[in-house]
């Protein structure tokens, strides 16, 4: 029996080199029956049963298609076949695979839709099909996988809306579907992951607000929304998010000020909330932020207020801060002489198209690390020292 199986696992790959049409660096030439299969390039197999647990081919450069024979190896637990140039259709014959713990498919040429037949894939942990050509809809199926960590469909063309039924996904730490056509609302169940790590939306088309259910994925530790068609207030449930580095909203049309307890996620390392409607002042509270690196509030209509620029002062305290975009907002009044105790590393400051009066302080040479320094269309007045 066991000589029975050991040969349809070798039949099963010479079908999987079959398929292919291109090996361009002669990757598999030593896949042929005068070498033991388990000793062919990219195979493992299990030392007990001599059975192909991984097929590991990465970066080949190989051209074809990936042979449904692949899901009849009831024993892998690892497919890694990024970086080549599969084409075609993923086999819905993986989904077989009861045992697979890690599919990698990503930076292929794979098209059409992703087969839902991969609920049968009950031992999943990792799926990978980034930058590929998949299109359709995310299978709800996928909710159906009690282990999956980590989901990367990035850089793809699906459509349709996120499935309630991700929210199931209670191992998930990674659910990463930026640069597709996904539309809809981004679902409130998703806030039932409480291992949720990186949540990556970025550049789709998705409607409706941040839903506040989000703020229960107390390890979040970066949010990607941006470059959607987002609405309403951002969260200031937010501020419960003791583990956020990274909160990337820009390009949406959200309204309303921006909350004060962001402050209170003291790891924040980028805060990119630029290109809203966003209206009143900057937190004061920003002061705390003691590791931001990345400001960027470009394009809302933000204002000084009773404070004035005295946001400027706090964020000295800053002071991994390398990068301040506060251009085409609506502040006013007098740049104070603190703006030199911002800190030395930093290399980007733009407050252009705003409406500071008065004169640019001396002490504004102190930022000698400063590669980009853009003050235009303000109402500065006053003469440049030589």
């Amino acid at each position: 029996m066991a000589k029975t199986s050991n040969n349809s696992d070798e039949q099963a790959l010479i079908g999987f080199k079959a398929a292919l049409s291109v090996d361009p660096y002669n990757s598999l030439s030593d896949w042929s029956p005068n070498h033991n299969f388990c000793n062919w390039t990219g195979v493992t197999c299990s030392s007990r049963r001599q059975r192909v647990v991984s097929l590991n081919l990465t970066g080949k450069g190989l051209l074809g298609h990936i042979s449904p024979l692949l899901g009849n190896r009831s024993f892998l637990r690892t497919v890694d076949l990024s970086n080549n140039s599969f084409q075609g259709h993923i086999p819905y014959q993986i989904g077989r695979l009861f045992r697979l713990r890690r599919l990698l498919l990503s930076t292929n040429k794979l098209e059409s839709s992703i087969p839902s037949s991969l609920a049968g894939c009950r031992s999943l942990q990792y799926l990978s099909f980034l930058y590929n050509n998949l299109s359709g809809p995310i299978p709800s199926e996928l909710g159906l996988l009690p282990r999956l960590e980590t989901i990367w469909l990035d850089y793809n063309n699906l459509t349709g809306t996120i499935p309630l039924s991700l929210g199931n996904l209670s191992s998930l730490t990674e659910l990463r579907l930026r640069y597709n056509s996904l539309y809809g609302g981004i679902p409130g169940e998703l806030g039932l992951l409480g291992k949720l790590r990186t949540l990556d939306l970025e550049f789709n088309n998705l409607t409706g607000s941040i839903p506040t259910a989000l703020s229960n994925c107390t390890l979040l530790e970066s949010v990607g929304l941006a470059d959607n068609l987002l609405t309403g207030h951002i969260p200031w449930e937010f501020g419960t998010l003791s583990e956020l580095q990274g909160l990337h909203l820009f390009t949406n049309q959200f309204t309303g000020e921006i909350p004060g307890s962001l402050s209170n996620c003291t790891l924040l390392q980028i805060l990119d909330l630029a290109f809203k409607n966003l209206t009143g002042t900057v937190p004061l509270e920003f002061g705390r932020l003691l590791q931001l690196r990345w400001l960027n509030l470009w394009n809302n209509q933000l204002v000084s207020g009773s404070s004035g620029l005295l946001f400027v002062t706090v964020l000295s305290n800053c002071s991994s801060l390398y990068h301040i975009d506060l251009s085409e907002n609506y502040f006013t009044g007098i740049m104070p002489s603190s703006v030199g105790l911002l800190p030395s590393g930093l290399v980007y400051f733009r407050l252009r198209f705003n409406e500071i009066e008065g004169s640019i302080p001396d002490e504004i040479g102190n930022l000698t690390g400063i590669v980009m320094l853009d003050f235009a269309s303000n109402h500065f007045s006053g003469t440049s020292q030589s």
